[in-house]
C-alpha cells in the first residue's frame, strides 16, 4: 500500500498556486485564440472567394497542429522539462501569430487583429518562466518511484520502446479501455470543432449581426470558464464520479447541437451558447481526471499526450469535412444534426468505458478485501487486471 501524503504539508512551499495561475492564463490564451476562427471564417471565405471546405481547411491547421503536438510536448517535457517546453511553444506560437499578419489581408484591421493576438499570446512565455519544477519525490509515491526505476533498468527496454513510452503511444496497445476512451474523445472533439467553426456563420445566416455573433462566441468562452471553476469545487466534494460527468456533458452537448437549427432568436441562441460552453468547461477537465484513473499516475503524461493528439486529428479533419457538407447541402442544419449525433455516440462510448472499468473495480475491491488491505484507489487499470488474475489464485489458496 502506497504511503499517504500529509495534506497539510506543502512540498513546493506554496508555489503550486503560482503554477495553477500560470496554467490558467496559458489555457485562457490558447483557448481564446482558437475561438477567433469562427469570426474570421466568413471574412476570409468572402475575401478569397473560396469554398467553405477550403477556408475551413486553412483555419483548421492552427487548432490541429496545436493539439497534434501533444505527444511531442509529452516527449520534450520528459526530456527537457515542463518550463523549457512551454517557453519554446509560447515563443513559436507568438511568432506564428505575428507572421500571420503579413500573409492575410491588406486591411489594417485584420493585420492588427493578428498582431494583437501575437501580443496576447506572448504572455505564455512569461507564464512558462513561472513553472518552477519541484523534486519528484515530493509528488510521487514510493511505489511510483520503484515502478519507474524497475522499468527504466529492464534489459528488455529497447530504444524504440523507450521512445514510445516517453510519448505515450504504448498505452494504445497495452490498455484497450484507454484506446476506446481516446476514440470517444476524438469523436467528441470532431463534433465540437465543426460546431465551433460554423456556429458564427450559422447565426449570421439566421439574420443576426456580426456583433451579435461575436457576443455569442464570448458567451461560449465565459460559460466554459465559469463552469470549469465551479466544476473544480464540485469535483473536490466527490459527489459524482468524473466518468459519469463527462458522459452527461457530452450527451447534453449533442442535444444542444441538434437544437441549434431550431433556434431563431438571439435569446435562444445565447442559451444554447451558454450550454455548449458549459459542456466544454466541464467535459475537458473530467476527461483528464478520468485518464488518470485509466492509466495511473506514472503513465498520466503519456495518456494526456495521446488524448490531446486524438483531439488534434479531429481538429485537422473536422473543419474541411464540415465545410464540404455545407458546400453540398447549402445550409448549416445538416452539419449541426450530424454533430449532435456524433456527440451522442461519443457519450455512449465513454459510458461503455466507465461501466467496464466499474466492473473491474468491483471485482478488484472484493478480492483486495479478502487478500490484503490495498485501497481501491491505489491501483490503476493495468494493476486492476493483474490483481483480478491474482485473485483467482488467492481464492484457491495458491
Amino acid at each position: 500500500m502506497a504511503p499517504k501524503i500529509n495534506p497539510d504539508h506543502t512540498p513546493d512551499g506554496g508555489w503550486g498556486w503560482v503554477i495553477v495561475f500560470s496554467a490558467l492564463v496559458i489555457q485562457m490564451i490558447a483557448a481564446g485564440s482558437q475561438l477567433t476562427t469562427g469570426l474570421l471564417f466568413l471574412t476570409l471565405k468572402n475575401y478569397f472567394g473560396e469554398s467553405a471546405a477550403t477556408t475551413a481547411w486553412v483555419l483548421s491547421l492552427s487548432n490541429s497542429v496545436l493539439l497534434l503536438s501533444g505527444p511531442l510536448g509529452t516527449y520534450l517535457s520528459s526530456r527537457l522539462g515542463v518550463r523549457p517546453t512551454v517557453f519554446i511553444g509560447g515563443l513559436m506560437s507568438t511568432i506564428g501569430f505575428f507572421l500571420g499578419s503579413f500573409g492575410l489581408l491588406d486591411t489594417y484591421g485584420w493585420r492588427g487583429t493578428y498582431i494583437l493576438l501575437a501580443a496576447i499570446n506572448s504572455h505564455i512565455v512569461l507564464c512558462a518562466i513561472l513553472l518552477r519544477p519541484i523534486k519528484k519525490q515530493s509528488i510521487q509515491s514510493v511505489r511510483d518511484i520503484d515502478t519507474s526505476n524497475a522499468r527504466n533498468t529492464s534489459p528488455n527496454n529497447t530504444f524504440m520502446k523507450r521512445q514510445l513510452q516517453s510519448s505515450g503511444f504504448n498505452l494504445l496497445c497495452e490498455n484497450r479501455l484507454f484506446a476506446l476512451n481516446s476514440f470517444a474523445a476524438f469523436l467528441g472533439k470532431f463534433a465540437y470543432v465543426v460546431a465551433l467553426l460554423l456556429f458564427v456563420p450559422c447565426v449570421i445566416d439566421k439574420g443576426l449581426s456580426q456583433i451579435q455573433a461575436a457576443v455569442l462566441g464570448t458567451i461560449i468562452g465565459l460559460s466554459g470558464l465559469i463552469s470549469r471553476v465551479i466544476n473544480g469545487f464540485v469535483s473536490c466534494l466527490r459527489i459524482i464520479d468524473d466518468r459519469y460527468i463527462l458522459v452527461f456533458m457530452m450527451f447534453v452537448r449533442g442535444i444542444s447541437f441538434i437544437l441549434v437549427p431550431l433556434a431563431l432568436t438571439f435569446r435562444d441562441l445565447a442559451i444554447l451558447a451558454a450550454v455548449i460552453g458549459m459542456t466544454l468547461g466541464v467535459y475537458t477537465p473530467a476527461v483528464y481526471v478520468f485518464i488518470k484513473t485509466l492509466v495511473g499516475v506514472e503513465n498520466y503524461a503519456g495518456g494526456i499526450g495521446i488524448t490531446v493528439c486524438a483531439f488534434g486529428i479531429a481538429a485537422f479533419i473536422a473543419p474541411s469535412l464540415g465545410g464540404a457538407i455545407f458546400d453540398e447541402t447549402g445550409n448549416y442544419d445538416v452539419v449541426f444534426y450530424l454533430d449532435g449525433g456524433t456527440s451522442i455516440i461519443s457519450a455512449v462510448l465513454h459510458l461503455t468505458v466507465g461501466l467496464v472499468l466499474r466492473t473491474y473495480e468491483i471485482k478488484r475491491k472484493a478480492a483486495a478485501h479478502r487478500c490484503d488491505n490495498t485501497s481501491p484507489e491505489d491501483l490503476n487499470l493495468t494493476e486492476v487486471t493483474s490483481r483480478h488474475t491474482q485473485d483467482k489464485g488467492c481464492q484457491t489458496g495458491h
